[in-house]
């Protein structure tokens, strides 16, 4: 029978997590709009929110806060919009993975912001919550980084509650309808390490509390070729370990069922696509800024 000390998740591997990571963004494909399209239209959203919650006492500056930046793509093109809005701005980040984190920076160093100083953590949200317990931001953004909170409820609590006044939220994870999400229920978390498999989720908490948002949608087509050939090519069984979170999923001894599942969901997702290749693979961002009283 299948243990866990036998099945890892590619969040256990840094570098096979790159490798991975990699073949998922070289298939995905834009649909109707670019990348830049559609995060200018959540800058053009955001931008009056964000600029409105630095207030007079912080002199201009804007204190930001980014959770699992990755190498820091999404945020740093937003930074690169909004910075002619403030005097100063202080980005701290945390990010567990160090190769990403060594990345970021050196692309920070590399466009060389004159007016954008950060800090860098090296750790998981949990651990840097212990540390930084009512330190407030104006801009929270958590790009593709929540989905293996060990508290999401506590976790969401706190990121909302170390917003300033008018500050704003921003969350991006993939949709419930994307592949991924539709693969995620059917393996238990304790072999992916997934506890949010979806957007779903958090959508979930703000309205059971009835904290407004709005809501950007994103959808790409992810080319899934080769996934479901019976001899499964290297590439196909990278995107396969990163859609299940599982390193080396096709070897791995799951227990009976779990691979069936993948299969069954992913088979089923591609039948109902109107791609030849490829499925739609939806984004959701969410945006939620803390008002007066909340």
């Amino acid at each position: 029978m299948a243990t866990t000390d036998s099945i890892f998740s590619v969040l256990d591997d840094e570098d096979h997590f790159l490798k991975c990571f990699g073949v998922f963004r070289k298939r995905l494909q834009e649909k109707d709009m670019t990348s830049e399209d559609w995060l200018a239209n959540i800058v053009t959203d955001v931008r009056p929110k964000v600029v409105q919650s630095v207030d007079q006492s912080t002199k201009g500056t804007l204190k930001a806060l980014g959770v699992g930046s990755g190498d820091g793509r999404t945020e740093d093109y937003f930074l690169s919009h909004i910075e002619g809005d403030f005097a100063q701005i202080h980005q701290s980040l945390v990010e567990p993975n160090r190769l990403l984190a060594e990345q970021h920076k050196k692309n920070t160093q590399q466009t060389n912001k004159k007016n954008v100083t950060y800090d860098w953590n090296v750790q998981t949200l949990e651990e840097y919550m212990e540390e930084m317990k009512g330190f407030k931001y104006h801009l929270i953004s958590a790009i593709h980084s929540l989905y293996h909170m060990t508290n999401p409820e506590e976790s969401l609590g706190f990121l909302y509650d170390q917003l300033e006044e008018n500050g704003n939220l921003l969350i991006v994870l993939r949709s419930e309808k994307s592949v991924a999400g539709l693969i995620a229920p059917g393996i238990p978390s304790q072999y992916n390490k997934i506890i949010i498999e979806s957007s779903r989720f958090v959508l979930d908490y703000f309205d059971a509390r009835g904290i407004p948002y709005d809501l950007h949608v994103r959808d790409l087509t992810l080319d899934v070729s080769g996934c479901l050939d019976k001899v499964i090519p290297e590439e196909a069984s990278l995107l396969l370990d990163f859609l299940t979170h599982v390193k080396d999923f096709c070897k791995a001894p799951l227990p009976p069922g779990i691979k069936d599942s993948v299969f069954s969901a992913l088979r089923e997702t591609v039948e109902n696509s109107s791609k030849s290749q490829g499925v739609i693979y939806p984004y959701h961002c969410i945006v939620v800024q803390r008002r007066h009283g909340q």
